[in-house]
């Protein structure tokens, strides 16, 4: 283990994240209503324990899920510089237990002030089990966990750093498509899945209620897809143009069918022979991509006015995505000019983060969270593309600005759609997607040319 203090202060500082978030993540909508702290403390004494069925064990597990970093990155911020004695190992998760169980009561109990939050046992319970289960996966892995993460940011070896990138993302993308986590392993709860026709055999015939909503649901899979064929293609030491389009494809597809494979055993998810095909037409954009920068970063040798021919082709394809994305988000463009409408869209525009997916369920929000971010995910790729060529210093600040100015545009366009809800998360949630585009295709290069 690296005796420098930068994993000290980044496991601090992801401490401090998943307090904040933990919080306020409790906490929202925040709608405060006074209560008498007598009767707050005769309520908190007599929580219930409520019966959980399938539908309620998202929430459940929802919770557990969130205290799992937090005292697993309180473990590391006190164990991550040395070798610890056994004694110290007890009492530092001793410690974080006593820890996040008075944050479990802590939050529990203010939710009584701030409905509609619903307290109870069970979230008790959920959140303690948590806690242990990140302090025992700390003394279990903990370190090693570490080290992988530091040959991920630092890896000298670009086959090798898109071979974990990629291993991440499909960990990442298998989570988020069994989530909410209503699991079931009973033949009569997967028996009536079936009746409920959540098996889909034939490809594009599940009821997505309209031609829009078809079209937005197809592109966004396929969205989804395109950083594993980018990244599989990366994985390749000596990448060939049928080889990298080819392999995201075929990654792609085996990929999404081991997930469709999985969400048989998730009740309230749907098990649909269309993704398999939407996985693998989103790989093979996604090795489309990476072929094209592969290709383009070969020939940095020509000559400056050579180089400078491929600006036009980067400029096509940055307006060409994101005019993708505006079909995606402005469809079917019934644009309304009516002041109610304009008046009420702009009112109901909350200043508070995340405070509009409070009140979905658990799996729309953590979809629609993961489709703004991906959506500019490859946003960001083609605009650090861009600056490659280009010799300005102040691009990184443009960068933003750029990114910012596209994703408000999507939202500011929403204003003037019916049944369009303009969020100002959303348009948080693009930017850090459109920076991670960046992050990653600047490690990448970093890495190719040697620079690291």
């Amino acid at each position: 283990m690296p005796d420098s203090l930068a994993p000290k202060r980044i496991y601090i500082t992801l401490s401090l994240c998943c307090l904040a978030f933990v919080i306020y993540g409790s906490l929202i909508p925040f709608q405060f209503r006074t209560l008498q702290i007598e009767e707050a403390i005769d309520r908190f004494r007599h929580l219930p324990y409520l019966h959980l069925g399938i539908q309620s064990r998202a929430d459940f597990v929802a919770n557990i899920l969130l205290f799992i970093p937090l005292s697993f990155f309180l473990m590391g911020s006190w164990l991550i510089q040395n070798k610890p004695s056994y004694k110290k190992k007890f009492t530092v998760a001793l410690f974080v237990l006593i820890f996040c169980c008075l944050l479990s009561f802590m939050v529990e109990f203010l939710q009584q002030f701030f409905p509609p939050r619903t307290v109870s046992q069970n979230d008790i319970l959920a959140e303690t089990s948590g806690a242990i289960i990140g302090i025992i996966l700390w003394i279990w892995h903990g370190p090693n966990l570490t080290i992988w993460a530091q040959g991920v940011i630092s890896g000298h070896r670009p086959h090798s750093l898109a071979v974990k990138a990629i291993i991440g993302y499909i960990i990442a993308l298998i989570f988020f498509s069994v989530f909410p986590l209503d699991l079931t392993i009973s033949p009569v709860e997967i028996y009536h899945k079936w009746k409920e026709g959540r098996f889909i055999l034939i490809p594009f015939n599940g009821d997505y209620g309209s031609f829009n909503k078809f079209i937005y649901g197809i592109l966004t899979d396929i969205i989804l897809f395109i950083p594993i064929g980018f990244l599989s293609g990366k994985t390749l030491k000596n990448p060939f143009k049928k080889s990298l389009i080819s392999r995201g494809f075929l990654v792609g597809v085996t990929v999404a069918a081991a997930i469709e494979f999985l969400q048989i055993f998730v009740y309230s998810r749907f098990s649909d022979v269309t993704d398999i095909i939407t996985g693998g037409l989103g790989g093979l954009a996604g090795g489309i991509l990476c072929c094209f920068i592969t290709e383009v970063n070969a020939d940095y040798n020509l000559p400056e006015a050579k180089k400078k021919s491929f600006v036009r082709p980067n400029v096509l394809l940055i307006t060409g995505y994101f005019c993708i994305l505006i079909i995606i988000h402005w469809s079917p463009f019934n644009f309304s000019t009516d002041r109610t409408l304009i008046l009420s869209s702009y009112k109901n525009i909350s200043i508070i983060p995340f405070y509009n997916y409070y009140y979905s369920s658990e799996f729309h929000a953590m979809t629609e969270v993961l489709r703004k971010f991906l959506f500019f995910m490859p946003l960001g790729i083609l605009i650090e593309r861009f600056w490659k060529d280009i010799d300005c210093k102040a691009y990184i600040f443009i960068n933003l600005i750029v990114l910012g100015l596209f994703a408000g545009i999507l939202e500011a366009g929403q204003i003037f759609l019916p049944g369009h809800y303009p969020d100002i998360t959303d348009i948080l949630l693009r930017i850090f997607g459109g920076l991670s585009g960046i992050w990653i295709y600047r490690r990448m290069d970093q890495v190719s040319d040697g620079t690291d």
